[in-house]
């Protein structure tokens, strides 16, 4: 071998080892990296966090966000947690999640310190209180639309029993501001995944699943009575106003689409005596916010 081939062959080993060594240290700093990111994820998940958020690892970084609800307990954190959920349509997540936190021992504490919040961050633009200063309807609301969604994508068994009952329960005397019997309505009559028959089924069923005595009209007749009572009683609290108003409009316009899909579709004079009573309830709630 020749002084040349031995020089080409001794820079060859050189390279060679240069690259072995690099690569150990590479190989030591990414394990080193991901022992760091374990660590933590349950020391520290928010770190986590951001770090997965730069690299675009939504669905890393939600795990993220459970760990952290998980070290506090708190209910900010799980609320928080539905918000990622519901901004990266983590559906099936977010529903598991607001009805976790309908079961938080704070949870009324939590909706009422959140309503102020959110009346504040409004700064006067009173057309943004019906979704930022009723927490509890919100969730009422994004609840139905979970099932709704999920149900009509087949991924979920038992979303008509659980839609209903969940309009149901938004019509008692307790929800005032519950807007969710609306939501599902005009879903209902929106969505293409359910041929008109099918739309109409759904609502026969939920008419039979009404109890003691009451017909599903005749609990919307109710529910509108306590709101005009509670909107008469309310004096100076505008907010409260405001969320009654359009808990008043939402109903009208669920009741509507109720009336005229029972019937074939046509405009009947009390289909068109609910549209009178939204028109009137409408122009209303449009003075209110002014």
């Amino acid at each position: 071998m020749t002084e040349y081939a031995k020089e080409e062959n001794l820079k060859k080993k050189l390279w060679l080892n240069s690259l072995k060594l690099f690569l150990k240290i590479a190989l030591i700093m990414i394990a080193m990296f991901f022992f760091v990111i374990a660590i933590l994820f349950y020391l520290a998940p928010k770190v986590d966090a951001k770090i997965f958020n730069f690299f675009g690892l939504t669905k890393v970084e939600e795990k993220c966000y459970e760990q952290i609800y998980k070290n506090s307990g708190n209910t900010s954190d799980l609320y928080n947690l539905i918000i990622f959920d519901m901004d990266h349509g983590y559906i099936k997540n977010e529903l598991e999640n607001i009805t976790k936190i309908y079961e938080a021992k704070d949870y009324a504490e939590f909706c009422t310190k959140l309503d102020a919040s959110g009346v504040q961050s409004a700064n006067g633009n009173k057309s943004l209180y019906c979704y930022v200063a009723d927490t509890h309807a919100f969730f009422k609301n994004q609840e139905i639309k979970c099932v709704l969604e999920l149900g009509l994508k087949g991924k979920l068994d038992d979303w008509k029993n659980r839609t209903i009952k969940i309009a149901i329960d938004g019509l008692s005397e307790q929800n005032l501001t519950d807007v969710s019997f609306d939501s599902l309505m005009s879903t209902i009559v929106s969505t293409e995944k359910l041929n008109f028959e099918e739309k109409k089924s759904f609502l026969n069923l939920m008419s039979e699943k009404v109890s003691n005595g009451q017909e599903l009209n005749d609990l919307i007749e109710m529910k509108l009575n306590i709101i005009k009572t509670a909107f008469e009683e309310c004096n100076d609290n505008e907010v409260q106003k405001i969320l009654l108003k359009n808990a008043e409009v939402k109903l009208l316009a669920g009741s509507y689409y109720f009336e005229m899909i029972l019937n074939n579709g046509q405009e009947t004079s009390i289909a068109e005596q609910i549209k009178q009573n939204h028109t009137v309830a409408f122009s209303e709630y449009k003075n209110l916010i002014k």
